[in-house]
């Protein structure tokens, strides 16, 4: 009995599979996710962006988060009561980002540009508003029940 002729699969079928293999590599710890043993190494904790996701679907605030992904959007910088921060999202997901607001006063500062590798910890909030954001990224939070935070841009950490 002679083979059929093999025949390509449709194209909705490649970008099926090319779509799924890009969610599981986020899933398996690569791209965006830093390994168990290099967070030892640098007093830094592993990357967790399912928590952050969790969080977000259940509009969760006040959890600590520590999560990774590219720096999607720079916003300039501005000065509040508590002093002068950086605003910046990182993708923590295909169509999700996440403002990440950073102290300078506290941190002093420091480089961010689009596209740099960003892992970054800190207090996860939602507002009732709907505003939703990381803070608390930096080392100083004495009065505060928060622990320590960082934000690491390309092997960089600052805190």
């Amino acid at each position: 009995m002679p083979l059929a002729p093999w025949r390509h699969p449709p194209t909705s079928a490649l970008i099926a599979f090319a779509l799924l293999s890009i969610a599981l590599a986020g899933c398996s710890g690569k791209g965006g996710s830093t390994d168990t043993a290099q967070a030892r190494a640098t007093g830094t904790a592993a990357c967790d962006n399912a928590a952050l996701l969790r969080a977000q679907s259940a509009r969760r605030t006040d959890l600590e988060v520590t999560f990774c992904g590219p720096v999607s959007a720079v916003r300039r910088e501005r000065v509040t009561r508590s002093g002068r921060h950086k605003y910046f999202y990182v993708r923590v997901a295909p169509g999700d980002e996440i403002e990440v607001i950073a102290n300078v006063d506290v941190m002093g500062e420091f480089p961010v540009h689009l596209g740099d590798q960003a892992q970054v910890r800190g207090r996860y909030f939602h507002d009732s508003d709907g505003r939703q954001g990381v803070d608390w990224t930096h080392h100083d939070t004495v009065g505060s029940r928060w622990p320590p935070g960082y934000v690491i841009l390309n092997g960089v950490t600052y805190r």
